[in-house]
């Protein structure tokens, strides 16, 4: 069983992997998304994504605009599909989360 970090990791890559299918059309394996997850600095979330700046590159457009996409495209179905993830944010093109608390320490 993975840590809870760890989980917490995969669900917010699982995430944004069916994010950036559905609103650009191409594939993005989690484990390419987990290489850009980190803690967050406490005033961004729990965790922080850096895939929109390598998606700006690929897609020719800004980080903060790729950012707000997905996480417009993930809070869509966030409710329903994530047990670890309270909610997401866009700040300066990383896409950030916040854990559900209650289910993190279940973990």
């Amino acid at each position: 069983m993975p840590s809870p970090i760890t989980a917490a990791k995969e669900e917010l890559a699982e995430l944004i992997s069916q994010a950036v299918e559905k609103t650009y059309g191409k594939k993005a394996s989690k484990e390419e998304i987990i290489q850009t997850i980190e803690i967050a600095e406490r005033s961004f979330g729990d965790l922080s994504s850096s895939i929109a700046f390598k998606l700006a590159k690929e897609l020719k457009t800004s980080p903060h605009k790729i950012a707000e996409e997905l996480k417009n495209t993930i809070q869509g179905t966030l409710e329903k599909s994530s047990r670890l993830i309270k909610e997401i944010a866009e700040a300066n093109g990383y896409i950030n989360a916040n854990l559900n608390e209650v289910e993190y320490t279940k973990s």
